[in-house]
């Protein structure tokens, strides 16, 4: 019997030793955002995912944004890059934008999450008119955006006049500076600053800050979808005796674009409501539907329609405005 225990004990001792110094001894253990864990060495770390070679001795590429934490007894050591040895070996989970300043930012990575990607377009159309009637119109909008992993920066750009035998139709001009701070990956804390100026609607200029809570449940190349809910001041100063204007508005936007037919037609909407906090009644939509197709290498067509109403508008000026536009366009 004490010779039995003597070998028992020896057997559990080699056992253990075994487990403790084996190359496949499990340290780290991932844990899901859906609550499951997996257990292994953590062999390499990129920009979208951890390598892990789990006990079973499979090695596997797991996406950041599905683990939820990470429980090593190393965790404070660097993970080095390595070569995995062959395709087979490796099973990739999925492909995704990895979360900011992970538990296992290295500073390669944190300086490609630092990485600005830019993206814009500069549009412009026109139109003239002799003969029986003259008209003439010229209009032109850019928007330039710079995103990093955890924010984004936007400016955009409109001017656009038209004349028709001889009377101004339309004279206006607008620029718009928007910041996004993305918290989590698809929440963002939106602040935006306007400035515009309408010579037909005797508005001299029209200033507006705001701040506002966004989510974005899709942003790639082929489905953008974002909608921020927020308040902004307004201060409006007119031309003659119309004074200046202040308001607090409760504000809601929603900006949306989609590729269809193997990227050969862009779909896009955005509108946005501004409701008065002391006069809900005296609300405002600007609404921009319309599609954009390829013309040539980094050249676009646009055609659009720009629907805007005004529930209580000055003196002598219509609630609605609807404008056709088609235009050419270079994008990157």
């Amino acid at each position: 019997m004490l010779r039995r225990m003597k070998h028992l004990i020896k057997y559990t001792m080699l056992a253990t030793a075994f487990l403790a110094f084996s190359p496949l001894a499990v340290a780290d253990t991932l844990i899901f955002k859906n609550g499951d864990s997996l257990s292994g060495n953590i062999k390499m770390n990129t920009l979208t995912s951890v390598v892990l070679e789990t006990s079973f001795g499979a090695t596997i590429t797991v996406p950041r944004n599905k683990i939820e934490r990470v429980e090593t007894e190393h965790a404070s050591q660097s993970i080095e890059s390595s070569t995995l040895t062959s395709d087979a070996e490796v099973a990739t989970i999925a492909a995704i934008a990895p979360a900011a300043g992970g538990p296992f930012a290295s500073t390669e990575t944190k300086q490609k999450e630092n990485d600005v990607k830019w993206s814009g377009e500069v549009n412009l159309s026109g139109l003239l008119q002799t003969g029986n009637s003259e008209k003439n119109a010229i209009g032109a909008d850019t928007e330039v955006t710079a995103r990093r992993s955890d924010d984004r920066f936007i400016v955009k750009a409109n001017y656009a006049r038209a004349e028709s035998e001889g009377t101004l139709d339309e004279d206006e001009a607008s620029i718009e500076g928007i910041y996004d701070y993305f918290f989590k990956p698809e929440w963002f804390f939106n602040s935006n600053l306007k400035f515009e100026t309408d010579k037909v609607s005797d508005s001299d200029l029209r200033s507006e800050f705001g701040l506002g809570l966004g989510h974005q449940p899709y942003e790639s190349d082929a489905l953008n979808l974002n909608y921020v809910i927020g308040t902004a001041y307004i201060r409006e100063d007119f031309s003659g005796a119309g004074g200046t204007e202040e308001d607090i508005a409760a504000t809601w936007s929603l900006d949306y674009d989609q590729k269809f037919f193997s990227d050969v037609l862009t779909l896009f909407h955005e509108h946005d409501l501004e409701m008065p906090v002391d006069d809900a009644g005296a609300f405002t939509i600007e609404t921009e539907t319309g599609i954009k197709v390829p013309v040539a290498e980094k050249l676009i067509g646009t055609a659009k329609i720009e629907f805007d109403w005004d529930n209580e508008p000055a003196p002598g000026i219509r609630e609605e405005d609807t404008k056709y536009t088609f235009s050419l366009g270079y994008s990157w």
